[in-house]
């Protein structure tokens, strides 16, 4: 008597196993949210200044977490703010947030859409990228130590 496993077997097996990888490898990358602890956002316009470092490069971005484009490159830039080779300042700033949109403050940095990345240095804007490629382009040169405004 001949016992082979039916395909239904079979292909139960390896959906499972399919699942499992898949599983594995979710658990595996590193995945970031702007609510996440290590994240320092703009709190209020009036004492953003203060959070500009005076020396060396500082990125600030401005997103919307309804924003299609801002979640396509959510990982990629919170990634970058909780970890960067250069140890680059990330301060985040959400457009929707009603402590920055108050009639008394006012945000030193005029934006066109979201997302927005605004490059400091030395406390001066340098450099302003919108939309999610000319951003992520930006993060891979400011990785590799190769950014020129």
């Amino acid at each position: 008597m001949n016992k082979r496993p039916s395909w239904i077997v079979i292909l139960s097996v390896v959906f499972v196993g399919l699942l499992g990888v898949l599983g594995l490898v979710n658990l595996l990358s590193e995945s970031y949210d702007y609510d996440d602890p290590e994240m320092v956002h703009v709190e209020n316009w009036l004492t953003y200044s203060s959070q500009v470092p005076r020396e060396g490069y500082m990125v600030l971005y401005h997103y919307s977490e309804s924003c299609s484009f801002c979640q396509q490159i959510q990982d990629d830039i919170l990634g970058f703010a909780a970890s960067n080779p250069n140890d680059i300042p990330v301060l985040l700033a959400d457009v929707n947030d009603p402590d920055l949109r108050g009639s008394e403050q006012f945000s030193p940095v005029q934006i066109s859409g979201t997302p927005t990345v605004t490059v400091y240095l030395d406390g001066t804007i340098i450099d302003q990228k919108v939309g999610s490629d000319p951003i992520l382009e930006l993060i891979d040169d400011l990785n590799a130590g190769t950014y020129t405004p």
